[in-house]
């Protein structure tokens, strides 16, 4: 009784070392050498499961992306020329441009020692 168990038992591993040997072997000729980690693999399988056909992430809804451009620093540039005590909360106001944007737009491109009144 105990043979038959134990022979079993190596037949199961022995099954499910050929799975894992296929997995990896469909993943290496799928990914090449890049390392997927247990996470992605995860996330992926979940994806598929519920419908999903693309691995790329959705778009988010959320705070934007800063991005930075030379209209929105002359913007900036000419609000502080016209008045060099505007505050960061005005230029925002005035600009739609966020505050954080603004500062560093002012201390990097502008290369201003101080940011305006707040």
């Amino acid at each position: 009784m105990d043979s038959e168990l134990s022979a079993k038992k190596v037949l199961r591993r022995r099954s499910a070392n050929a799975d894992r040997i296929a997995r990896a072997h469909f993943w290496f000729q799928a990914f090449g050498n890049e390392n997927i980690n247990k996470p992605t693999t995860f996330r992926w399988f979940s994806r598929f499961k519920n419908g999903m056909e693309s691995v790329k992430d959705e778009k988010r809804v959320g705070h934007p992306i800063l991005h930075r451009n030379s209209e929105k620093v002359s913007q900036i540039s000419n609000l502080i020329k016209e008045n060099p005590r505007i505050g960061l909360r005005d230029i925002e106001e005035e600009t739609g441009i966020s505050k954080s944007l603004v500062g560093s737009i002012i201390k990097e491109d502008l290369q201003l020692k101080k940011t305006p009144s707040k």
